[in-house]
């Protein structure tokens, strides 16, 4: 494992005047600001109601075999053989499928239909449960796109592993450019990224995707940004191998490796794979943000040449 950064905490870095200096950096806000809104959203929201008893229900028999060919029949014809091949791997695809929740009540279907009952019972219950949760209010989708949840949805998140994950690697990345770029260069890489990131979501995914929530298009955009910024200077970054006292540490290597390491995987899904309901992961939102950063980066370079011509 390779990350962004030094990951290693000493002993000599706890010094009172370090800490006040990081209360105030970039990094901190921009963490705290996503702590905050997930668990004000957490005590304020009131508590989602449960699906885990449909769940039993699609496991208890066969409802969710039945469920799976429902999804696949209520599919068009060109896109039935990528979304059976999906389900192999997802057997609750149907359930990050919003355009299949509306349709399936209007269609008839072959198979059991005492199963294909019950089973419109349950997507009824899955989208009422849906419209209350925090993803549709926060996140942002065609039909949730005001002003609020343009900003909104860039610090909400559907869980804590979803929150930590994005707040491990925007502490790093932050880390880092704080050292080289001021603290409003950093916010504004990661408001403008994530707007852009929101806006490519909205591009490829169609009028029924679930709405967008977390921080990683800004997250891809202060990679971006760093990778540009520093394309041909090496930066720390920490690597961990074993507990062993040779199996981790720091080590120097260029920042453009950012690029193949993190930000490649998105740029290549988006090229095979269609963007939508169907992925966890909205690669496209990254590739947006990805771009801001890159272009954001490329405006920095450019605005600091002239302040050097004109300095010297």
């Amino acid at each position: 494992m390779i990350l962004p950064g030094d990951i290693f905490l000493k002993k000599e870095d706890l010094t009172d005047e370090s800490l006040k200096r990081w209360f105030f950096a970039p990094a901190f806000i921009l963490v705290f600001l996503n702590l905050f809104v997930h668990f004000f959203i957490g005590f304020t929201q009131p508590l989602e109601t449960s699906f885990e008893s449909d769940i039993k229900i699609l496991n208890k028999n066969s409802n969710l075999s039945v469920m799976n060919q429902m999804h696949i029949q209520a599919q068009d014809p060109l896109l039935k053989d990528s979304v059976a091949q999906k389900i192999e791997q997802d057997p609750f695809l149907f359930i990050k499928d919003r355009q299949f929740w509306t349709r399936a009540q209007s269609l008839e279907f072959s198979g059991d239909q005492v199963q294909v009952a019950q089973n419109k019972e349950i997507l009824l219950r899955l989208k009422k449960v849906f419209k209350s949760s925090t993803q549709e209010i926060y996140g942002l989708s065609h039909e949730s796109k005001s002003m609020m949840n343009w900003v909104t949805y860039q610090f909400t998140h559907a869980s804590l592993f979803h929150l930590f994950s994005n707040i491990i690697f925007l502490l790093l990345i932050t880390a880092v450019l704080q050292n080289f770029v001021s603290a409003g260069w950093i916010l504004s890489v990661y408001i403008l990224g994530g707007l852009a990131s929101g806006f490519a979501y909205l591009l490829f995914c169609d009028n029924m995707s679930l709405p967008l929530i977390g921080a990683s298009g800004s997250v891809s955009a202060l990679m971006a940004f760093l990778c540009v910024i520093k394309a041909e200077h090496n930066i720390k970054w920490s690597f961990f191998v074993s507990p062993l006292p040779l199996g981790h540490g720091v080590i120097y290597l260029p920042a453009y490796l950012l690029f193949p390491i993190f930000l490649l995987t998105d740029f290549t899904n988006v090229l095979i794979d269609t963007q939508g309901v169907t992925q966890s992961v909205a690669h496209s939102a990254h590739v947006g943000g990805a771009l801001c950063g890159f272009s954001l980066g490329l405006l920095y370079r450019a605005l600091s040449s002239v302040q050097e011509e004109v300095l010297s």
